[in-house]
């Protein structure tokens, strides 16, 4: 594991001490994330797939079948209040979430317990994915953080030509204002897509999927 940095001398400049303080932070995410993360092991084997305006995917081998752990992390403008609205506002997930060809809520049990459906587009001729997912938001206001669990409903959907329901679904996303209108983010995701996919596809949805989905949401919480 790498070694928490140390915070430079007070005479750099002001911008150095910024990238570090956001790279500190990024890695106590990452850390405390992964200690409590069930789907996702601490211990996973990383591999930087993409990188870019503040933004960082990895992968790690899920299995022995080429399934794959996601993991980003990034620096984005924006508030803590921007990101829950923006994660209770289902259907406009087709404006930010990679190649969603749908989202519609199905229950809100409260504004910090969702239940809702969601369609992945996916490139002809491989068929859509289909999933109903729990979303539960928790703010933790006195350390400044936002985290949000997302997880696959074994309800099964009812059968629909084109369509493929996916199996298995988890996601984690914590945000902590690192200071005001700044934010660092620490995502990881877990899932199973069901059916054969062409490694083709399953490369496009493993790298440039989260990488899109990233670069839009910043556009949504920047002021």
């Amino acid at each position: 594991m790498n070694k928490i940095p140390s915070l430079p001398p007070l005479f750099y400049l002001p911008c150095i001490r910024k990238k570090m303080l956001f790279a500190m932070l990024l890695y106590v995410l990452l850390l405390c994330s992964a200690l409590g993360i069930a789907q996702v092991p601490a211990e996973a084997n990383w591999k930087l797939v993409k990188q870019g305006k503040g933004i960082r995917v990895y992968t790690a081998p899920a299995d022995s079948v080429g399934r794959k752990y996601i993991k980003v992390l990034a620096e984005m403008s924006g508030s803590l209040e921007q990101a829950k609205v923006t994660f209770q506002n289902i259907e406009e997930q087709r404006t930010w979430v990679y190649a969603t060809k749908q989202a519609s809520l199905k229950e809100k049990i409260n504004e910090n317990h969702l239940q809702y459906f969601h369609e992945t587009a996916m490139p002809w001729p491989v068929s859509n994915r289909a999933i109903s997912i729990a979303m539960t938001i928790k703010e933790d206001i006195p350390n400044q953080n936002l985290i949000i669990r997302q997880e696959s409903i074994p309800e099964g959907l009812p059968p629909q030509k084109g369509i493929v329901e996916v199996p298995h679904f988890w996601a984690s996303w914590q945000f902590s204002e690192v200071e005001k209108g700044q934010l660092a983010v620490a995502y990881y995701l877990d899932i199973d897509p069901g059916g054969d996919l062409p490694v083709w596809v399953v490369n496009l949805f493993v790298a440039k999927g989260p990488y899109e989905t990233f670069v839009r949401l910043g556009k949504i919480l920047s002021p």
